[in-house]
């Protein structure tokens, strides 16, 4: 149970896994948080617990796939077989899946920029895709 191994790190004690709900699991377009040069596949994804739905307060948690991960490569199997979910449901916990998208021949495998291969700010605020994200946090959060 890697999730639950890594939120239980990152969050301290935590509620026992639950058990997701496939309809919490929202499908949403990318291309409002970015453009051409950044790259995101077209969609991500955000599962909002069911209590968090009822508007209780929730953490937010973002799960960064891996290279060869993003839809292309695997469908919806991060999103939905990781247990990131499960844990959520149980610990009023919003996940949110941003996807990135391959471009050859800089990044073949939809991998994040963790290389530089988008320029020098990859790792700031500033880098293309850590902005996106940060775009896209702020939506979720209302802002």
């Amino acid at each position: 149970d890697a999730a639950g191994e890594a939120l239980k790190k990152i969050y301290g004690s935590l509620q026992s896994r639950g058990k997701s709900i496939v309809d919490n699991l929202l499908r949403f377009s990318q291309s409002e948080f970015g453009n051409a040069s950044t790259p995101l596949y077209s969609n991500g994804w955000v599962y909002v617990p069911s209590k968090c739905k009822a508007g209780e307060t929730c953490k937010l948690h973002v799960a960064l796939h891996g290279c060869q991960m993003n839809p292309t490569w695997i469908q919806d199997k991060f999103e939905t077989l990781t247990g990131y979910n499960d844990w959520a449901e149980s610990n009023n916990m919003i996940v949110l899946y941003p996807q990135s998208e391959q471009v050859a021949p800089s990044n073949p495998f939809a991998c994040w920029d963790w290389y530089g291969f988008k320029g020098q700010d990859y790792v700031t605020q500033k880098g293309v895709q850590m902005a996106a994200i940060k775009k896209m946090i702020d939506r979720v959060r209302g802002l």
